[in-house]
């Protein structure tokens, strides 16, 4: 199976399911990352999220003086974090 034939299933649960019913929806900053980051005293740099969803991590990431990059596989998933 191809990767373009998983694209599809990702962008009709995008556009049809809200957002924060996803089982991997979590609007706070992720706790490891959080733990990480303040252990290390990073409060900025650059960061790359790779399968951002809804983007809330790149969000929070941003917030705490991060130059982010989030991709995603899903478009709509894209359009929704940008919204955001």
């Amino acid at each position: 199976m191809s990767a373009e034939q998983h694209i599809p299933a990702w962008e009709s649960r995008y556009r049809q399911q809200a957002v924060e019913t996803m089982p991997w929806f979590y609007p706070e900053l992720d706790d490891d990352l959080k733990a990480a980051l303040d252990t290390l005293g990073l409060h900025g740099g650059r960061a790359l999220d790779l399968g951002t969803g809804p983007g809330t991590q790149a969000m929070h990431l941003a917030r705490r003086g991060f130059s982010v990059t989030a991709a995603d596989i899903s478009e709509t998933a894209i359009r929704r974090a940008r919204a955001l």
